[in-house]
């Protein structure tokens, strides 16, 4: 088998071209309101974190690679050398919580008394920009919020919010908005 950077590289290069961007992510990120700059960021990204398994998996789990597999240039052999990997499959049959109520659950459990009386203290806009890349990156990475076993906590949030198309980022940012609630009634 090949080498693991090695087949991340080959993916990332396959999803989103090396050196230029492809034609095909350019149409997919513009599809989703991005600009090429955001694509060269995402995919810079990508490249600096090829030690990183986790991410990288709940990027690149098969529910986005289905969309891709019928095409020619298709990676079949690394795809499937990176899907049979034993962490890439731990990754799949790990419980994601399903509903608002069950990730908020989660995240208020793994709070201190102290940390939790800190929070009431803070505006909720406040808690959610200086949580964003600390409990919203936890619940980015560990609620696989990329992945198809999350479908009913982001269709839960979608029904919430009224919102009809969530990102990773709205997600969490999301999410944050409730846990804030949830500890300001406690």
């Amino acid at each position: 088998m090949q080498d693991k950077k090695q087949i991340k590289m080959e993916i990332i290069t396959y999803l989103c071209g090396c050196p230029e961007l492809s034609p095909e992510f350019i149409g997919l990120l513009e599809a989703g309101g991005l600009t090429e700059k955001d694509g060269k960021t995402i995919r810079q990204n990508l490249i600096n974190n090829l030690d990183s398994n986790y991410n990288f998996d709940l990027l690149f789990e098969e529910y986005y690679m289905e969309r891709l597999k019928d095409r020619d240039d298709y990676p079949a052999e690394a795809m499937r050398a990176y899907t049979s990997d034993e962490e890439y499959l731990q990754l799949l049959d790990k419980h994601f919580p399903q509903t608002v109520s069950e990730a908020v659950d989660v995240v208020i459990g793994m709070l201190d008394d102290d940390v939790i009386e800190k929070i009431k203290k803070q505006d909720k806009f406040d808690f959610g920009v200086r949580q964003h890349f600390g409990l919203g990156l936890y619940m980015r990475n560990h609620f696989g919020i990329n992945l198809e076993q999350s479908k009913a906590l982001k269709l839960d949030i979608l029904q919430r919010s009224g919102e009809s198309f969530l990102m990773a980022d709205d997600v969490s940012d999301y999410l944050l908005g409730e846990v804030w609630q949830e500890i300001q009634r406690r």
